[in-house]
């Protein structure tokens, strides 16, 4: 599949982006990915819609759990409200932790790891 089927894109009304979102595929598990807001303009119930039609993409393409890698405190609780569990990393699939995306989320500081199951 192409991973661009993957992405989806928030605009306001005159075609500007507010937000994208991304999920890399791996088999039946998702790694939420590329997440960005332009702050000044989107709001906290923008990011519950943009992540509410994620997951239902995640579960048409066939995923059944979502996991999230972060070092962004202030979103964690959040993203708990939205019903994702924090993992532990030995929790996390082993071809997760393989991911360069991992890595990177590993080498910061306070870095956490979450899990959303579609199911």
């Amino acid at each position: 599949a192409d991973l661009i089927d993957y992405f989806l894109i928030m605009e306001d009304e005159e075609g500007e982006i507010k937000a994208t979102i991304g999920i890399e595929p791996y088999d039946t598990v998702g790694l939420l990915r590329s997440l960005v807001m332009k702050s000044e303009t989107t709001v906290q119930t923008d990011l519950l819609y943009l992540l509410q039609q994620i997951f239902l993409l995640a579960k048409e393409k066939g995923l059944s759990t979502v996991y999230l890698g972060s070092n962004r405190k202030s979103t964690l609780q959040l993203f708990l409200l939205m019903g994702f569990q924090q993992v532990d990393k030995s929790e996390l699939p082993t071809f997760l932790v393989e991911k360069e995306h991992i890595k990177n989320v590993q080498s910061v500081d306070n870095s956490f790891f979450l899990k959303y199951s579609l199911e």
